[in-house]
């Protein structure tokens, strides 16, 4: 059985789904990241997409009967559907920055690992969106470009510093202007993330990095992605 992955800041990954609903519950905090757990983890998301909403969550109860008290996570999972509406056709997995990861073929050993094989970068600042091309170490058959926008640090003990929102897309082929052009429409305004469910599949593979904590998210089509 895959691990469970999702952004708690204090316990990320699970050994499994039964041990992430007894310690988020315990915490009070399974309304708050349940959603995000059954959407950014594979297995959680082909069984949602088969089942629809209400069945999924009467499987969840019989899985995990911690559920069936918690309401709030419940009605979280209700409105979730309520506003996503579908799981598209493809895999978005949740990992820690620090996994090892898989794209087109080629293993990455970190997140770190991408920012050296950038060929491309475009930064949106105060509403404009500037491309440039950036010396790298290239990689056999994959061209990776990167999107982002500063944003500043809430924590009041790092109130000042800034971080940035990071979305990655993956080709085949020599990344383009217009490659880079065409991702930064579909990124939402809000948090400048481009994983969503209504990605274009030629869009894909996709990694997005909120620009602090110790999780990502990794979208791929189906039967691409490293499950591990």
């Amino acid at each position: 059985m895959s691990k469970i992955r999702c952004s708690y800041p204090w316990q990320g990954t699970f050994n499994s789904l039964q041990d992430a609903v007894v310690y988020l519950h315990k915490r009070s905090d399974l309304a708050r990241y349940l959603p995000e757990i059954v959407l950014y983890n594979i297995e959680q998301r082909d069984m949602l997409r088969a089942m629809g909403m209400h069945a999924y969550i009467e499987y969840l109860k019989v899985k995990c009967p911690r559920l069936s008290s918690d309401t709030l996570a419940i009605d979280a999972l209700l409105r979730l559907w309520e506003q996503i509406k579908h799981i598209a056709n493809y895999d978005i997995q949740c990992y820690h920055i620090r996994d090892k990861f898989t794209v087109l073929g080629h293993t990455f050993h970190e997140l770190k690992d991408l920012e050296c094989h950038c060929s491309v970068k475009g930064k949106l600042s105060y509403g404009n969106f500037h491309v440039w091309r950036d010396k790298c170490q290239s990689l056999e058959n994959i061209h990776i470009g990167k999107l982002f926008q500063s944003h500043m640090i809430l924590n009041s003990d790092d109130w000042g510093d800034y971080q940035s929102y990071q979305n990655y897309i993956f080709r085949t082929q020599p990344i383009t202007d217009g490659d880079m052009f065409a991702a930064k429409k579909m990124i939402d305004n809000h948090s400048f993330c481009l994983i969503s469910e209504n990605i274009p599949e030629s869009m894909l593979p996709v990694l997005y990095y909120k620009g602090d904590g110790d999780y990502m998210l990794l979208a791929t089509q189906k039967n691409i992605t490293d499950k591990s």
